[in-house]
Protein backbone atom coordinates (compact mmCIF):
# COMPACT_ATOMS: atom_id res chain seq x y z
CA UNK A 1 0.00 0.00 0.00
CA UNK A 2 1.61 3.23 -1.05
CA UNK A 3 1.83 6.07 1.74
CA UNK A 4 1.21 9.34 0.07
CA UNK A 5 3.07 12.37 2.41
CA UNK A 6 0.78 15.74 2.35
CA UNK A 7 2.35 19.05 2.08
CA UNK A 8 0.27 21.60 3.60
CA UNK A 9 1.31 24.92 1.89
CA UNK A 10 0.65 28.10 4.05
CA UNK A 11 0.27 31.06 1.86
CA UNK A 12 2.77 33.67 2.19
CA UNK A 13 0.84 36.49 4.07
CA UNK A 14 0.45 33.97 6.79
CA UNK A 15 4.35 33.35 7.13
CA UNK A 16 4.92 36.99 7.31
CA UNK A 17 2.17 37.81 9.74
CA UNK A 18 3.57 34.54 12.34
CA UNK A 19 7.64 36.31 11.77
CA UNK A 20 6.19 39.85 12.75
CA UNK A 21 4.11 38.15 16.23
CA UNK A 22 7.67 36.43 17.10
CA UNK A 23 9.15 39.75 16.87
CA UNK A 24 6.69 41.68 18.59
CA UNK A 25 6.85 38.96 21.07
CA UNK A 26 10.49 39.21 21.27
CA UNK A 27 10.56 42.72 21.84
CA UNK A 28 7.83 42.61 24.40
CA UNK A 29 9.95 40.14 26.56
CA UNK A 30 12.82 42.90 25.78
CA UNK A 31 10.83 45.62 26.56
CA UNK A 32 10.06 44.36 29.92
CA UNK A 33 13.15 43.35 31.10
CA UNK A 34 14.68 46.97 30.33
CA UNK A 35 12.06 48.13 32.22
CA UNK A 36 12.59 45.85 35.21
CA UNK A 37 16.03 47.16 34.97
CA UNK A 38 15.28 50.37 34.66
CA UNK A 39 12.96 50.79 37.18
CA UNK A 40 15.17 50.03 39.98
CA UNK A 41 17.98 51.54 38.62
CA UNK A 42 16.08 54.58 38.43
CA UNK A 43 14.69 54.50 41.87
CA UNK A 44 18.07 53.82 42.77
CA UNK A 45 19.49 56.63 41.14
CA UNK A 46 16.82 58.96 42.89
CA UNK A 47 17.24 57.82 46.52
CA UNK A 48 20.59 57.99 45.68
CA UNK A 49 20.77 61.67 44.23
CA UNK A 50 18.20 62.54 47.79
CA UNK A 51 20.64 61.00 50.17
CA UNK A 52 23.66 63.37 47.97
CA UNK A 53 21.68 66.19 48.62
CA UNK A 54 20.89 65.44 52.38
CA UNK A 55 24.57 64.92 52.59
CA UNK A 56 25.72 67.70 51.03
CA UNK A 57 23.15 69.74 53.51
CA UNK A 58 24.93 68.22 56.27
CA UNK A 59 28.48 69.02 54.84
CA UNK A 60 27.38 72.65 54.57
CA UNK A 61 25.65 72.70 57.92
CA UNK A 62 28.81 71.84 59.45
CA UNK A 63 30.97 73.49 57.88
CA UNK A 64 29.18 77.05 58.62
CA UNK A 65 29.06 75.43 62.23
CA UNK A 66 32.49 74.93 62.42
CA UNK A 67 33.87 78.37 60.86
CA UNK A 68 31.22 79.82 63.54
CA UNK A 69 33.16 78.45 65.81
CA UNK A 70 36.71 79.63 64.96
CA UNK A 71 35.03 83.26 64.51
CA UNK A 72 33.92 82.89 68.29
CA UNK A 73 37.36 81.74 68.85
CA UNK A 74 36.94 78.18 70.07
CA UNK A 75 40.45 77.38 69.14
CA UNK A 76 41.30 79.70 72.25
CA UNK A 77 38.47 79.49 74.45
CA UNK A 78 36.97 76.15 73.86
CA UNK A 79 39.92 74.06 72.62
CA UNK A 80 39.06 70.81 73.32
CA UNK A 81 35.74 70.93 71.96
CA UNK A 82 36.69 72.95 68.91
CA UNK A 83 39.58 70.22 68.12
CA UNK A 84 37.04 67.54 68.40
CA UNK A 85 34.74 69.22 66.00
CA UNK A 86 37.87 69.58 63.69
CA UNK A 87 38.47 66.11 63.63
CA UNK A 88 34.91 65.09 62.98
CA UNK A 89 35.68 67.85 59.61
CA UNK A 90 38.20 65.69 58.73
CA UNK A 91 36.10 61.68 59.29
CA UNK A 92 33.37 63.47 57.30
CA UNK A 93 35.55 64.52 54.08
CA UNK A 94 37.66 61.24 54.41
CA UNK A 95 33.57 58.93 54.47
CA UNK A 96 32.51 61.47 51.96
CA UNK A 97 35.30 60.79 49.80
CA UNK A 98 35.07 57.14 50.28
CA UNK A 99 31.73 56.41 49.49
CA UNK A 100 31.84 58.93 46.27
CA UNK A 101 34.52 56.10 44.97
CA UNK A 102 31.89 53.85 44.77
CA UNK A 103 29.37 52.92 42.51
CA UNK A 104 26.04 54.82 43.50
CA UNK A 105 24.33 51.81 44.00
CA UNK A 106 26.71 50.98 46.86
CA UNK A 107 26.93 53.90 48.73
CA UNK A 108 26.17 54.47 51.65
CA UNK A 109 25.66 58.33 52.16
CA UNK A 110 23.76 58.12 55.56
CA UNK A 111 27.13 57.30 57.38
CA UNK A 112 28.84 60.79 55.95
CA UNK A 113 25.35 62.43 56.86
CA UNK A 114 25.45 61.08 60.85
CA UNK A 115 29.02 61.91 61.37
CA UNK A 116 28.44 65.43 59.86
CA UNK A 117 25.65 65.90 61.61
CA UNK A 118 27.49 65.04 64.95
CA UNK A 119 30.31 67.06 64.00
CA UNK A 120 28.15 70.42 63.51
CA UNK A 121 26.35 69.74 66.60
CA UNK A 122 29.77 69.95 68.63
CA UNK A 123 30.74 72.68 66.32
CA UNK A 124 27.83 74.52 67.21
CA UNK A 125 29.07 73.21 71.40
CA UNK A 126 32.38 74.93 70.50
CA UNK A 127 30.99 78.24 69.58
CA UNK A 128 28.53 78.14 72.44
CA UNK A 129 30.82 77.62 74.93
CA UNK A 130 33.86 79.97 73.54
CA UNK A 131 31.18 82.89 73.56
CA UNK A 132 30.45 82.03 76.99
CA UNK A 133 34.48 81.53 78.23
CA UNK A 134 35.23 85.17 76.45
CA UNK A 135 32.89 86.85 78.38
CA UNK A 136 34.11 85.25 81.82
CA UNK A 137 37.55 85.71 81.06
CA UNK A 138 36.46 89.36 79.98
CA UNK A 139 34.86 90.19 82.90
CA UNK A 140 37.20 88.65 85.03
CA UNK A 141 39.96 90.17 83.27
CA UNK A 142 38.13 93.63 83.91
CA UNK A 143 37.59 93.43 87.44
CA UNK A 144 41.30 91.85 88.34
CA UNK A 145 42.56 94.63 86.32
CA UNK A 146 40.64 97.03 88.24
CA UNK A 147 41.37 95.52 91.67
CA UNK A 148 44.80 95.74 90.86
CA UNK A 149 45.25 99.05 89.46
CA UNK A 150 43.94 99.70 93.02
CA UNK A 151 46.11 98.02 94.89
CA UNK A 152 48.98 99.28 92.93
CA UNK A 153 48.17 102.77 93.81
CA UNK A 154 47.05 101.92 97.31
CA UNK A 155 50.69 100.58 97.39
CA UNK A 156 52.50 103.58 95.67
CA UNK A 157 49.85 105.80 98.18
CA UNK A 158 50.30 104.06 101.75
CA UNK A 159 54.11 102.53 101.18
CA UNK A 160 56.06 104.60 98.77
CA UNK A 161 58.47 106.01 101.43
CA UNK A 162 58.64 102.75 103.11
CA UNK A 163 61.81 100.82 102.68
CA UNK A 164 60.00 97.65 101.77
CA UNK A 165 63.84 96.43 99.97
CA UNK A 166 64.95 95.46 95.99
CA UNK A 167 62.94 92.36 96.26
CA UNK A 168 59.80 93.96 96.87
CA UNK A 169 60.38 96.74 95.11
CA UNK A 170 61.52 94.43 92.23
CA UNK A 171 58.09 92.57 92.52
CA UNK A 172 56.39 95.81 92.95
CA UNK A 173 57.39 96.89 89.31
CA UNK A 174 56.85 93.55 87.84
CA UNK A 175 53.32 93.28 88.48
CA UNK A 176 53.10 96.93 87.19
CA UNK A 177 54.46 95.82 84.21
CA UNK A 178 52.07 92.88 83.70
CA UNK A 179 49.36 95.27 84.37
CA UNK A 180 50.16 97.03 81.51
CA UNK A 181 50.46 93.82 79.29
CA UNK A 182 47.14 93.04 80.95
CA UNK A 183 45.69 96.42 79.43
CA UNK A 184 46.73 96.08 76.31
CA UNK A 185 45.83 92.26 75.79
CA UNK A 186 42.15 92.99 76.55
CA UNK A 187 42.29 96.05 74.65
CA UNK A 188 43.10 93.57 71.35
CA UNK A 189 40.03 91.41 72.21
CA UNK A 190 42.87 88.59 74.13
CA UNK A 191 40.72 87.77 76.87
CA UNK A 192 42.59 84.90 77.91
CA UNK A 193 46.27 86.16 77.95
CA UNK A 194 44.67 89.53 79.41
CA UNK A 195 43.08 87.32 82.22
CA UNK A 196 46.55 85.42 83.01
CA UNK A 197 48.90 88.01 83.07
CA UNK A 198 46.71 90.00 85.35
CA UNK A 199 46.08 87.37 87.78
CA UNK A 200 50.09 87.02 87.84
CA UNK A 201 50.00 90.51 88.38
CA UNK A 202 47.67 90.13 91.63
CA UNK A 203 49.78 87.67 93.05
CA UNK A 204 52.81 89.98 92.64
CA UNK A 205 51.17 93.02 93.68
CA UNK A 206 49.32 91.45 96.57
CA UNK A 207 52.14 89.68 98.07
CA UNK A 208 54.28 93.01 97.87
CA UNK A 209 51.20 94.92 99.72
CA UNK A 210 50.92 92.14 102.15
CA UNK A 211 54.27 92.11 103.23
CA UNK A 212 55.25 95.53 103.18
CA UNK A 213 51.98 95.68 105.11
CA UNK A 214 52.80 93.27 107.52
CA UNK A 215 56.27 94.95 107.75
CA UNK A 216 54.57 98.24 109.34
CA UNK A 217 52.16 97.01 111.33
CA UNK A 218 55.34 95.33 112.67
CA UNK A 219 56.72 98.71 113.08
CA UNK A 220 53.72 100.41 114.75
CA UNK A 221 53.95 97.88 117.85
CA UNK A 222 55.90 101.12 119.42
CA UNK A 223 53.17 103.32 118.59
CA UNK A 224 52.41 103.13 122.61
CA UNK A 225 56.01 104.06 123.57
CA UNK A 226 56.42 106.94 120.55
CA UNK A 227 52.87 108.60 122.21
CA UNK A 228 54.34 109.32 125.33
CA UNK A 229 57.45 110.19 124.39
CA UNK A 230 55.62 113.10 122.26
CA UNK A 231 53.27 114.09 125.01
CA UNK A 232 56.18 114.10 127.40
CA UNK A 233 57.96 116.37 125.09
CA UNK A 234 55.02 118.34 124.45
CA UNK A 235 54.55 119.02 128.01
CA UNK A 236 58.02 119.97 128.56
CA UNK A 237 57.52 122.80 126.38
CA UNK A 238 54.49 124.10 128.15
CA UNK A 239 56.28 123.64 131.46
CA UNK A 240 59.54 125.59 130.37
CA UNK A 241 57.66 127.89 127.40
CA UNK A 242 60.16 126.83 125.55
CA UNK A 243 60.50 124.92 122.05
CA UNK A 244 61.06 121.33 121.26
CA UNK A 245 61.83 119.48 118.30
CA UNK A 246 59.49 116.24 117.32
CA UNK A 247 60.42 114.45 114.28
CA UNK A 248 57.95 111.87 112.79
CA UNK A 249 59.59 109.46 110.26
CA UNK A 250 56.68 108.25 108.55
CA UNK A 251 55.09 111.39 107.97
CA UNK A 252 58.88 112.89 106.82
CA UNK A 253 58.31 115.70 109.05
CA UNK A 254 60.30 117.77 111.69
CA UNK A 255 57.58 120.19 113.88
CA UNK A 256 58.85 122.63 116.41
CA UNK A 257 56.41 122.90 119.25
CA UNK A 258 56.44 125.81 121.79
CA UNK A 259 54.40 126.32 125.06
CA UNK A 260 52.26 123.59 124.19
CA UNK A 261 51.42 124.10 120.23
CA UNK A 262 53.08 123.41 116.86
CA UNK A 263 54.79 126.53 115.90
CA UNK A 264 56.40 125.23 112.79
CA UNK A 265 56.74 122.08 110.36
CA UNK A 266 59.26 121.24 108.23
CA UNK A 267 59.35 118.40 105.30
CA UNK A 268 62.35 116.22 106.21
CA UNK A 269 64.93 113.60 104.76
CA UNK A 270 65.87 110.39 106.57
CA UNK A 271 68.27 107.78 106.00
CA UNK A 272 67.20 104.93 103.63
CA UNK A 273 66.61 102.37 106.38
CA UNK A 274 64.61 105.01 108.06
CA UNK A 275 61.96 101.93 109.35
CA UNK A 276 64.24 101.00 112.05
CA UNK A 277 66.01 102.00 114.75
CA UNK A 278 69.32 102.93 114.51
CA UNK A 279 71.73 100.36 116.44
CA UNK A 280 75.43 100.74 114.85
CA UNK A 281 77.09 102.91 112.85
CA UNK A 282 76.91 102.61 108.73
CA UNK A 283 73.11 100.92 108.75
CA UNK A 284 71.79 103.77 107.32
CA UNK A 285 69.10 104.21 109.84
CA UNK A 286 67.78 107.50 111.45
CA UNK A 287 67.37 107.03 115.39
CA UNK A 288 64.28 106.58 117.26
CA UNK A 289 63.94 107.98 120.96
CA UNK A 290 64.25 111.42 123.24
CA UNK A 291 67.52 113.38 122.24
CA UNK A 292 68.47 117.08 122.61
CA UNK A 293 70.45 119.16 120.66
CA UNK A 294 73.94 119.43 122.21
CA UNK A 295 75.67 121.65 119.73
CA UNK A 296 74.75 124.13 117.09
CA UNK A 297 76.99 124.31 114.06
CA UNK A 298 77.13 126.83 110.85
CA UNK A 299 79.57 128.03 108.36
CA UNK A 300 82.38 126.27 107.65
CA UNK A 301 81.71 124.00 110.71
CA UNK A 302 79.36 122.04 108.66
CA UNK A 303 79.20 121.03 104.90
CA UNK A 304 75.71 121.68 104.99
CA UNK A 305 75.25 125.17 105.80
CA UNK A 306 73.38 124.71 109.58
CA UNK A 307 73.31 121.51 111.70
CA UNK A 308 72.36 120.82 115.14
CA UNK A 309 74.14 117.97 116.66
CA UNK A 310 71.76 115.27 119.07
CA UNK A 311 73.35 113.29 121.94
CA UNK A 312 72.60 109.78 119.84
CA UNK A 313 73.70 107.40 121.03
CA UNK A 314 72.21 107.85 124.53
CA UNK A 315 71.83 105.86 127.51
CA UNK A 316 69.04 103.75 125.82
CA UNK A 317 71.12 103.10 123.02
CA UNK A 318 74.18 101.65 124.31
CA UNK A 319 72.26 99.71 126.14
CA UNK A 320 70.69 98.25 123.00
CA UNK A 321 73.39 98.06 121.02
CA UNK A 322 75.28 95.66 124.09
CA UNK A 323 72.19 93.60 124.28
CA UNK A 324 72.10 93.27 120.41
CA UNK A 325 75.95 92.09 120.20
CA UNK A 326 75.19 89.49 122.89
CA UNK A 327 72.60 88.06 120.92
CA UNK A 328 74.55 87.86 117.96
CA UNK A 329 71.98 90.74 116.00
CA UNK A 330 75.11 92.39 115.16
CA UNK A 331 78.81 91.28 114.21
CA UNK A 332 81.36 91.84 117.11
CA UNK A 333 83.28 94.16 115.50
CA UNK A 334 80.45 96.48 114.77
CA UNK A 335 80.60 100.39 116.35
CA UNK A 336 78.00 101.96 117.85
CA UNK A 337 78.39 105.19 115.35
CA UNK A 338 77.25 108.75 116.01
CA UNK A 339 76.79 112.10 115.11
CA UNK A 340 73.79 112.08 113.95
CA UNK A 341 72.65 116.29 113.21
CA UNK A 342 69.61 118.04 112.04
CA UNK A 343 71.07 119.60 108.96
CA UNK A 344 70.84 121.65 105.62
CA UNK A 345 71.02 119.87 102.23
CA UNK A 346 67.69 118.20 101.66
CA UNK A 347 65.12 118.93 99.05
CA UNK A 348 66.31 115.80 97.21
CA UNK A 349 62.50 113.91 97.52
CA UNK A 350 64.33 110.61 98.32
CA UNK A 351 65.74 109.10 101.89
CA UNK A 352 69.60 109.46 101.48
CA UNK A 353 71.49 110.73 104.61
CA UNK A 354 73.64 108.19 106.61
CA UNK A 355 70.95 108.60 109.76
CA UNK A 356 70.57 111.94 110.07
CA UNK A 357 67.26 114.49 109.10
CA UNK A 358 67.90 116.89 106.17
CA UNK A 359 65.93 119.99 105.76
CA UNK A 360 65.93 122.30 102.76
CA UNK A 361 68.41 124.84 103.61
CA UNK A 362 65.48 127.64 103.99
CA UNK A 363 64.17 125.59 106.51
CA UNK A 364 67.12 124.53 108.14
CA UNK A 365 68.08 127.94 109.01
CA UNK A 366 64.88 128.92 110.16
CA UNK A 367 64.94 125.62 112.36
CA UNK A 368 68.21 126.85 113.33
CA UNK A 369 67.02 130.41 114.95
CA UNK A 370 64.17 129.10 116.53
CA UNK A 371 66.29 126.67 118.84
CA UNK A 372 69.71 126.53 121.36
CA UNK A 373 71.79 123.79 122.99
CA UNK A 374 69.84 121.40 125.28
CA UNK A 375 66.25 122.18 123.02
CA UNK A 376 64.76 118.06 123.08
CA UNK A 377 64.38 116.66 119.68
CA UNK A 378 62.39 113.93 119.86
CA UNK A 379 62.21 111.16 116.92
CA UNK A 380 59.77 108.57 116.62
CA UNK A 381 58.16 106.29 113.56
CA UNK A 382 55.17 107.88 113.81
CA UNK A 383 52.40 109.87 116.08
CA UNK A 384 48.87 108.68 116.64
CA UNK A 385 47.68 111.95 117.52
CA UNK A 386 49.48 114.49 115.95
CA UNK A 387 45.82 115.61 114.10
CA UNK A 388 44.80 116.90 117.54
CA UNK A 389 47.77 118.83 118.18
CA UNK A 390 47.43 120.62 115.14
Amino acid sequence: MTNHRHTIHRPASASRRHSRGTGRAALLIIGICLFGIAVPAGLTYLRTASATRKADDSVRGFRLALAAARAAQAHEYAPRLYEKAARLWDSTMAAWGEENRKWAAFRNIDVVREVAAEGARIADSAGYSAVQARDSLKNHAFLRMTALNEEVQRIRRDYNNVPMGRTMRVMLASGEMLLSECRSAFDRGEFALAAAKADNAFRLCSKVGSRTSSMVEEYLRSLPEWDAWVRATIAWTKMKKAPGIVVIKMRRICRVYDNGAVVAEFGAELGPNWMRNKCRQGDDATPEGRYSIIARRSGNQTKYGWALVINYPNDEDRRRFILAKRRGEIDASARIGGAVEIHGGGGRSSDWTDGCVALVNNDMQALYRMVNVGTPVTIVGAYSKESADR
